[in-house]
């Protein structure tokens, strides 16, 4: 299964201050070390044996179940959660999981009625609020969503509460104004200044000259801060006022693919380039969707299609074709870029050095290596971190083997949970005949990545051992 454009981040959650009355067991703590140090197929073992250890403690579940979600298993999620319904006391937790899960496998009825029980259990339960909040929004149920904010405990009607319940009134603008107000005077001053540039936005949608670009200004918003259920209601608004924006289809269709529809979001894309066709992201957004389904060739088409380089265009273009070990069809983007007026930036040679290494074109991937080495100290660390992966591979394939490893290493230090710096380690390790490490580091690459092309890259090479 391909990748899709935002992998679940795993934290220890729900864990401080939330110990029963006879301690975690030691199968728990020995997960949560291993979590922390992203080993997450070993993390899974010992939570399964914490569960094993005490039934009747949800904690062992929830962060059994987060791993499981993480890596696309959702029936096996569903099923340990309802083990756990039938034995853990503190129940709320339980149905806050099986929420998510539902609302995962597109049930959103079946999600409903959990956050229901979770909040029942326990009314100021955030996550499950905003878990209800998403599956009403996903329901498109605007009544029923409007109904619950103005019942919503006011202990945990926090500022970023305040401007999804704005976003839940954008029928009525007046109430979101008031609910904006009273969020850019809260102490956040990110969330501050969001509330102001949304009043800006509230205050144009009484008119019908601005009312289409005022909402997709706002959805954009929305979208941008990772609220993509609250924002799919408004998509339908757009789609009624003028059928033929593409605003509307193209926000609804990189929902819908956040929502794991891929089908849905492939129809809503499609007609969004259609009423738009130099609309690059959308382009980029569908080939992804296209990868997804495992229909390469639409994906690259669509790729193919793109005229309009920038930087963070032909970075995207590059990253997603390299996520799927579409090699060459990066080389001709590459091809296509150098014979444009866009200045090449440090960002673009990254995204370039991984194309020639995926082509084991290590001639053109050396020249890259030289110049970003000598530029390295610009980037930001997680930029840092692929750079020093990217070159000592390159070193290490270039018979600099010992600067190689010392490189990948470097990448290592900056961030631990970069997948690909441990398939190359892995690989170096199976080139000195240290196979034991060698399987420890690619299982480490798989965990990483989960269900993407290097964790498939990794398993071959176990597979060889």
């Amino acid at each position: 299964m391909k990748k899709l454009i935002s992998t679940v981040c795993l934290l220890a959650i729900l864990v401080a201050g939330c110990t029963n009355g006879g301690g975690l067991s030691q199968h728990f703590l020995k997960g949560q070390d291993l979590l922390q140090n992203f080993q997450y197929s070993a993390a899974l073992e010992q939570f399964k044996l914490a569960v094993n250890d005490n039934p009747t403690d949800y904690q062992g579940y929830i962060q059994a179940t987060d791993i499981l979600i993480s890596k696309g298993q959702y029936q096996d999620a569903l099923d340990l959660l309802l083990t756990g319904e039938k034995q853990v006391d503190q129940k709320q937790f339980i149905y806050e999981h099986l929420g998510r899960v539902s609302l995962l496998l597109n049930k959103p009825d079946v999600a409903l009625g959990y956050y229901d029980q979770a909040l029942a259990k326990d009314s100021k339960m955030r996550s499950a609020a905003i878990g209800k909040i998403r599956t009403l929004s996903v329901k498109e149920s605007v009544p029923d969503l409007q109904a619950f904010f103005q019942q919503l405990d006011n202990s945990i009607s926090d500022q970023e509460l305040l401007i999804l319940q704005a976003l839940a009134y954008v029928n009525q603008p007046q109430e979101g104004l008031r609910v904006l107000n009273e969020a850019k005077t809260m102490s956040n001053s990110r969330l501050s200044d969001l509330a102001t540039e949304l009043i800006d936005d509230y205050n144009q949608l009484g008119s019908k000259d601005t009312q289409l670009f005022s909402l997709a200004k706002i959805a954009y918003v929305a979208l941008s801060n990772g609220w993509y259920e609250e924002a799919l209601p408004m998509t339908t608004t757009m789609m009624s006022l003028n059928e033929f924006y593409d605003g509307g289809f193209t926000y609804r269709g990189i929902i819908m693919l956040k929502l794991y529809r891929s089908g849905d979001a492939i129809s809503f894309l499609t007609k969004g380039v259609t009423l738009n066709p130099s609309d690059s992201t959308a382009r980029i957004v569908l080939a992804h969707a296209y990868f997804i389904t495992n229909d390469a060739a639409k994906a690259k088409d669509q790729l193919k299609q793109i005229t309009d380089f920038t930087e963070e265009t032909v970075v995207d273009m590059l990253s997603l074709l390299a996520d799927n070990a579409e090699f060459e069809t990066g080389k001709e983007i590459i091809a296509k870029f150098q014979q444009s007026d866009v200045r090449k930036v440090m960002n673009v040679e990254l995204a370039e050095i991984r194309i020639y290494i995926g082509l084991k074109d290590f001639t053109s991937a050396k020249v890259l290596a030289d110049t970003l080495l000598n530029s390295i100290d610009q980037f930001q660390a997680n930029k840092q971190t692929e750079a020093y992966a990217y070159i000592g591979y390159v070193n290490f394939k270039t018979d600099k083997k010992s600067l190689g490893i010392e490189q990948i290493k470097k990448a290592e230090s900056i961030d631990a949970s970069f997948a690909l710096s441990f398939l190359y380690e892995g690989e170096f390790l199976i080139d000195q005949s240290q196979y034991e490490p060698a399987k420890q580091v690619l299982q480490r690459a798989i965990d990483l990545d989960l269900q993407g092309n290097i964790a498939i890259s990794a398993q071959k090479l176990l597979n060889q051992l």
